[in-house]
């Protein structure tokens, strides 16, 4: 109180002089900061937020990335499901006998002879084919052509000779050809594939 007292009747020279002592000492001590701390805090949030930019933008790299590999893995499956469904990884010579008998009946031929021949590796496939003699019109040999041409598993017509079934031509005429079915090989041989290793 006696403090307050004297406070108050201070002359405004003293008290210029107190708070200019005042003053000098906040300002030679720690509390007194006149910026530079500040602007180093600024500068190291600054940089900090440049590092998280960069970060950011190779998150955005990588992920952009990532979706481009799903979508390019996503076409190669399926690419490879079409594929296996055209060339399958397992498929016997009974099957391959059995599509060509439903092929046979869907284009009305009858059928003389049907053997199997010797499979035989082609390079990256197994062959499966059979050495067909059927009889029918001409229009019936058409339709068994295209219908070996658009089945979805790959099978070809190897080769083949039309020729009538008697020397007086009656409309039917006898095809004589080499039916082939496919499937992936177990074993490959590339130095069957042309440009392959030997």
């Amino acid at each position: 109180m006696n403090f307050l007292v004297k406070l108050a009747f201070i002359t405004s020279k003293q008290l210029a002089m107190l708070v200019l002592g005042v003053a000098g000492l906040f300002y030679v001590s720690p509390f007194y900061d006149d910026g530079t701390s500040l602007e180093a805090q600024i500068l190291n949030f600054r940089n900090q937020i440049t590092e998280e930019e960069q970060k950011k933008v190779k998150t955005q790299q990588v992920l952009g990335e990532r979706d481009r590999l799903q979508d390019i893995l996503l076409k190669l499956t399926e690419q490879y499901e079409d594929l296996s469904r055209k060339i399958p990884t397992d498929l016997s010579s009974s099957e391959v006998n059995k599509t060509i008998n439903d092929l046979i009946q869907s284009a009305k031929l009858k059928s003389v002879s049907r053997k199997p021949l010797n499979e035989q590796n082609i390079g990256i496939l197994d062959e499966i084919p059979f050495e067909l003699e059927l009889q029918g019109s001409f229009s019936d040999i058409g339709q068994f052509l295209y219908l070996v041409s658009t089945i979805e598993r790959v099978m070809i017509i190897k080769n083949f000779s039309i020729k009538a079934s008697s020397p007086n031509y009656n409309k039917v005429l006898v095809l004589r050809t080499v039916v082939a079915a496919y499937k992936l090989s177990s074993n490959p041989d590339l130095s069957k594939i042309s440009g392959g290793r030997k």
